[in-house]
């Protein structure tokens, strides 16, 4: 999960206290900056906006999507217009939705959500 903040700045990125530009591997940090780096209209809004990013839960390439989706939520906010939004839904849907999926949670007399103990009858 995800929450970001954005206010007029010098195009910093944060991700829980961290430079978001100095964050290794290189593969995560391609995946958190593929919004800011989309096309010249999103690089320049970022240029102008000082983002910072709260996460928790997941994994570090769950972390790193969530990151990414909450920068192309805000950048697509300040644009002003509907271009940036739509570009991004016909770029990757995925940056402006969520998956609304969870786990199941597990139930009485079964070791996961929907199986149960196999019964014997010799």
């Amino acid at each position: 999960m995800a929450r970001g903040v954005g206010k007029p700045g010098s195009g910093i990125i944060r991700i829980n206290g961290m430079n978001a530009m100095t964050m290794k591997p290189e593969e995560i940090r391609h995946e958190i900056l593929r919004p800011v780096y989309f096309n010249e209209i999103t690089k320049g809004i970022a240029d102008g906006l000082d983002i910072s990013i709260n996460v928790k839960g997941g994994g570090i390439s769950g972390r790193a999507q969530a990151s990414g989706s909450a920068i192309a939520k805000l950048i697509s906010e300040f644009a002003g217009s509907d271009t940036v939004r739509k570009e991004y839904m016909r770029y990757d849907r995925h940056l402006l939705k969520d998956d609304a999926r969870r786990v199941e949670p597990k139930k009485f007399l079964g070791p996961k959500a929907r199986a149960r103990n196999q019964t014997s009858y010799r």
